[in-house]
């Protein structure tokens, strides 16, 4: 999948073990101007590096995969959502 939006925010990476790390960055995705969607992906490994955070406010091209997982916990189950960028191009 792909879609096109403004940096509006970088985290720092978070290093989750010796063997995983992830970081996460918000992204305007402005569809209808009228009201733009703030949207948060996430970048693994070695793709941490292809953000930094003087690229806040560029326009970037997003390639991305979505993930689901579920969740068994005391109150049930539970579902959740990833959009991981493999690829991220400045234009």
């Amino acid at each position: 999948m792909e879609t096109t939006g403004t940096i509006k925010a970088v985290f720092d990476t978070h290093k989750v073990s010796d063997r995983f790390q992830k970081r996460e960055i918000v992204l305007t995705i402005e569809e209808d101007p009228k009201y733009p969607q703030h949207v948060s992906f996430v970048l693994t490994q070695d793709k941490c590096e292809l953000v930094n955070s003087k690229m806040i406010g560029s326009k970037v091209k997003v390639s991305f995969n979505l993930r689901g997982r579920e969740w068994n916990g005391i109150d049930g189950v539970k579902y959740f959502n990833t959009l991981e960028i493999w690829k991220l191009d400045k234009i």
